[in-house]
């Protein structure tokens, strides 16, 4: 590699331009998720053509791949950080001087690319939900209605059940409010706890006993089970000094053995040696008599 290698002019925003309009057509292999080498070598392929398209439309200076990929990656960087600025500045309290927009349209291509990357998912069950009747101020001062005209009709129905539950419930606890308060006491004012609840604390009650059951038998479990290795680790231990009494025994026994047939053998040759002797005298006898 060349140390003294001369950096290229900087990307025009026409250049900017089209290499997104690039990007766009091959996203589908570039924007893969996988990056096993099969796909590594399709993203590969997928950028030299990408290259070539480029350096055929725009001309000199020359781009390679390697260029064209590090100019999208960081494009796609600073367009993420445009729209979270964003985002940050209309979820705001407001005050202070109106913030210029800085979304361009380049910023809206990598958008296209890449899609919920960048914004995110709609938030379908808190405060920023589209539904409900509602004002809205934007950034510029203008405002908009959200009426139920705009609402799903299986939604608008939904909400005037629950507007009519609601004021059954109040109708109810109203009349069932006590009239003389002189003879309400505080024991009096607690609510009674319903049958769902009951029967809830009751299934609690069951399973705390039951895991109380179940704690028990694994501290018993656990218990023998120590036992059992205390028992494994004990029993190899006198196996081993069995062992070692048998082999003192069967040496000692061996000694003696070896011992005993040493005398013998020593008492044998004593008594050949004087029958020898005598031989030899009984001989020399005979022939002094001779």
């Amino acid at each position: 590699m060349d140390p003294c290698k001369k950096r290229t002019i900087n990307f025009s925003k026409k250049e900017v331009g089209i290499l997104m309009s690039l990007v766009l057509k091959y996203k589908g292999t570039i924007e893969c998720r996988k990056t096993d080498k099969m796909n590594n070598d399709l993203k590969q392929k997928a950028w030299e053509r990408l290259s070539n398209e480029f350096n055929s439309i725009c001309g000199d200076p020359f781009r390679d791949a390697k260029v064209l990929r590090g100019k999208y990656k960081n494009q796609k960087k600073r367009s993420k950080q445009k729209f979270a600025d964003e985002k940050t500045y209309l979820r705001g309290t407001g005050g202070g001087p109106v913030k210029p927009k800085i979304i361009d349209d380049i910023d809206k291509q990598v958008k296209e690319i890449i899609g919920t990357q960048m914004t995110g998912f709609d938030s379908e069950f808190d405060g920023d939900s589209k539904y409900g009747n509602m004002q809205m101020e934007t950034p510029e001062g203008s405002r908009f209605n959200i009426s139920d005209s705009e609402l799903p009709n299986e939604d608008i129905e939904q909400m005037e059940e629950d507007g009519k539950d609601s004021n059954e419930k109040d109708s109810l606890l109203s009349a069932a409010l006590p009239t003389n308060w002189n003879k309400i006491t505080p024991e009096k004012l607690h609510t009674p706890k319903s049958k769902p609840w009951k029967t809830i604390l009751k299934k609690a009650c069951a399973n705390k006993e039951n895991k109380n059951v179940l704690s028990n038998k694994i501290i018993s479990w656990a218990a023998n089970k120590a036992e059992l290795v205390s028992k494994e680790t004990e029993y190899p231990e006198k196996e081993h000094l069995l062992r070692v009494e048998m082999m003192k025994e069967r040496h000692k026994h061996q000694m003696a053995l070896e011992t005993k047939e040493s005398d013998e053998r020593i008492l044998i040759q004593a008594k050949k040696a004087e029958l020898e002797l005598e031989i030899l005298q009984l001989k020399k006898r005979s022939a002094a008599i001779c």
